[in-house]
């Protein structure tokens, strides 16, 4: 039992039962949290737990949380007691010392120092002697109770911060390890250090992420943007990894091909589906046993209800349920079947879409708005009447018009949608 720990949630449930100590340490209490540090909830033999008592002093060592001991004592096993045993200990005097031990006196020893020390220390140490405990984070294991740091409170090196460990070391991943050996973030994409069970920490400007099952983390940095660009690197993309807050890193690419995307699943066994985004960034998708044209359901996690290989479950105005369809490449040839067109889904990659009941060549007029002409030729509206098909392009890349004109004059590349400085329309 980590008896630190446990004296806390008896101190919270005690505020809530008391009003809180009396300034002078007297006067009505209900239990010892209600008085002053210091003194005691004297009760009548016999009395109920709502039942008043009075602060009286206290005359011996006994303790429930820290607070009710002397400076530079610790509450263990509910008396309070100094750290690192009795006067000294085997391996430690009451401040501490790196050498302290059979030979400490009551402050350190031959070789001990005011303040700490390997083997000693204020708070305790690793080897604690006779009456204290091993300080492991922030609890204190109970020798007297045949307790270990190893067995009840985790790795005896255990810390949280650099603090909890001895002058020449640091907390690394939640133990002290030689100072100057801990790998922490300093730039996008290279190795950290995690605590054990730790998926993500923050370290300073940056995120350190386990994106593998075993090795160290990957330094991962920060943005604003999801499902952008935004500032990452290339060969990365904005995305929000948080479970209950929102977490916007630079989560480095997966795939180009699908091919690429093997091993998945809990037995490593499942093949996915490269999406792949701007900025050479791409990432696997699960993929099952659905086939074109087949019913899908969008987030399912039954294998017949997930698309196969380079398909994606389309479903029109948020229906539960969908349809497979094949990806295509949308900047390219953008093969899609008989009564088909290739269609944005990402900046960079295309799914086949149905075909416009009206309206196949760039300009010509089309219903219905949103449903594509042709193979990167969309329905729009416009602000004066007919709706057109209009070809989409990216920014900078004059290619995408190449051959496309309205009425003999050729379109160039032009800003269509706000804040989007990728993607724009053919305009003459």
């Amino acid at each position: 039992m980590c008896y630190m720990l446990l004296a806390l949630a008896v101190g919270l449930l005690g505020c809530a039962r008391g009003s809180g100590p009396a300034s002078d340490g007297v006067g009505v209490c209900y239990d010892d949290f209600s008085c002053a540090v210091g003194f005691a909830c004297e009760k009548e033999d016999g009395a109920l737990p709502e039942d008043a008592g009075n602060c009286v002093p206290r005359n011996d060592d006994s303790c429930l949380t820290d607070d009710d001991c002397q400076l530079g004592t610790l509450c263990v096993a509910g008396i309070c007691q100094t750290p690192g045993g009795n006067n000294g200990g085997n391996n430690g005097g009451n401040n501490g010392g790196n050498n302290g031990g059979n030979n400490g006196g009551n402050n350190g020893g031959n070789n001990g120092v005011n303040n700490g020390g390997n083997n000693g220390g204020n708070n305790g140490a690793n080897n604690g002697g006779n009456n204290g405990g091993p300080v492991c984070g922030d609890a204190v294991c109970d020798p007297s109770e045949q307790e270990t740091c190893e067995e009840d409170c985790g790795d005896p090196n255990a810390c949280r911060e650099d603090g909890d460990c001895g002058p020449t070391d640091e907390c690394c991943a939640g133990s002290c390890a030689p100072r100057g050996t801990c790998r922490r973030c300093s730039a996008h994409g290279e190795p950290c250090d995690l605590p054990p069970g730790t998926g993500l920490e923050q370290q300073g400007n940056w995120y350190c992420a386990a994106l593998a099952d075993q090795g160290p983390g990957t330094c991962l940095s920060s943005c604003s943007a999801d499902f952008t660009a935004d500032v990452c690197p290339s060969g990365s993309y904005c995305l929000d990894v948080g479970q209950l807050n929102p977490v916007l890193v630079c989560l480095p690419s997966q795939c180009q091909t699908s091919g690429q995307c093997t091993g998945l699943g809990e037995n490593n066994d499942e093949n996915g589906t490269c999406i792949t985004f701007d900025n050479n960034a791409g990432y696997c998708f699960n993929a099952g046993n659905a086939q074109a044209n087949a019913s899908c359901t969008p987030g399912s996690d039954d294998p017949n209800q997930i698309c196969q290989v380079d398909h994606f479950c389309l479903s029109e105005d948020n229906q539960p349920t969908g349809i497979c369809s094949p990806l295509c490449d949308f900047w390219g040839a953008g093969n899609c079947p008989g009564g088909q067109a290739c269609g944005l889904l990402t900046i960079d990659t295309g799914v086949c879409f149905p075909t416009t009941s009206q309206g196949r060549a760039p300009f010509d007029e089309c219903a219905p708005v949103g449903d594509w002409c042709s193979a990167g030729n969309r329905c729009f509206e416009l602000q004066t009447p007919p709706n057109r098909c209009l070809v989409y392009c990216r920014l900078g890349n004059g290619a995408d018009c190449n051959g496309v004109s309205f009425q003999g004059q050729p379109a160039t590349c032009q800003e269509a949608f706000q804040d989007d400085t990728t993607i724009g329309l053919c305009f003459p």
